[in-house]
């Protein structure tokens, strides 16, 4: 679990460092409909870039939490060994997984097709905006 917890966050400071420096934290989400009218094909390809590192970055971040979380629960069942408390640890693993697959699957079924998600021109709208809709279940399962 710690290498595999390692490459998590290699790559989640990786794609944060991509995200900042190249793409200037810069993605569709928050993109004016008045810039994005004006947009060359270059800036195109620049917010799309960039929208594609915030989408891998955010799924990144989303596995090193869950992965802490049940990191965390294996830790305390072993804590908690004989106690009247241990039977409580293995149905909030499964909530823990659930709310995981819950996140997975509000990202990847929100926006269909999916590689509207970081479509720039012309607008998706905002049923295909990924900021909006990975808020709620986040919030909710935090």
């Amino acid at each position: 679990m710690g290498k595999m917890l390692q490459a998590l966050w290699t790559t989640v400071a990786t794609i944060a460092h991509i995200f900042i420096v190249e793409c200037g934290g810069q993605h569709t989400g928050i993109l004016p409909d008045d810039v994005r009218a004006t947009l060359t094909p270059e800036g195109v390809q620049f917010y799309t870039y960039g929208t594609q590192m915030f989408l891998f970055g955010l799924s990144i971040y989303f596995c090193v939490v869950w992965t802490l979380k049940i990191n965390m629960l294996f830790f305390y069942r072993r804590v908690v060994k004989g106690t009247w408390t241990e039977v409580l640890v293995v149905p909030v693993m499964g909530f823990v997984v659930g709310s995981f697959l819950v996140i997975v699957l509000t990202m990847t079924l929100t926006c269909r097709p999916f590689k509207t998600l970081w479509q720039v021109l012309p607008n998706p709208g905002r049923k295909s905006s990924h900021v909006l809709p990975i808020s709620v279940p986040y919030g909710v399962f935090r």
